[in-house]
């Protein structure tokens, strides 16, 4: 982004492809365009691999990612404690340092508005759940022309 906030650019991917497998391309990319310059990659949690982290720590790239909902146990004392920075209502934040002692700085961040939304879908007596199951437990759909069916390919 520029300094007013608008995007230098964009890639559009096959949609088939997963974000974490675009963020290399990316990156060259926009290092041949604009040079490796003291910028500071921001990315979304569906990005993070370990070699994209290796790739954006190399070379002294700085980056902010987003992390993993499932990481969060990581910083259970962090986020009870009581020193929460106000950035605007309703948001606030920390920096923390990484647990495994790395140069890494997290920044964790708290939305009330997030927190609501979340709390309202938990809550919403309309939530179906979906469940797989092996084929062999299904007699029904144990028959080829069934399957077929059952995934659109054949309704003649």
């Amino acid at each position: 982004m520029t300094k007013e906030g608008f995007p230098f650019g964009y890639e559009i991917f096959e949609g088939n492809k997963h974000d974490s497998k675009t963020v290399e391309t990316i990156i060259e990319k926009m290092e041949s365009v604009y040079g490796k310059s003291d910028r500071i990659l921001i990315m979304h949690r569906g990005m993070v691999s370990p070699d994209n982290l290796e790739l954006l720590s190399s070379e002294g790239r700085r980056y902010i990612i987003g992390t993993p909902k499932a990481q969060l146990r990581r910083f259970e004392k962090e986020l009870l404690s009581g020193d929460w920075q106000k950035v605007r209502d309703g948001v606030e934040v920390k920096l923390c340092p990484s647990p495994e002692g790395t140069t890494e700085v997290f920044i964790l961040c708290r939305s009330t508005d997030r927190q609501k939304k979340e709390e309202a879908i938990s809550a919403c007596p309309y939530r179906i759940t979906l469940s797989v199951y092996p084929k062999t437990t299904h007699k029904r759909y144990s028959t080829p022309t069934t399957r077929r069916k059952r995934h659109g390919q054949d309704w003649g």
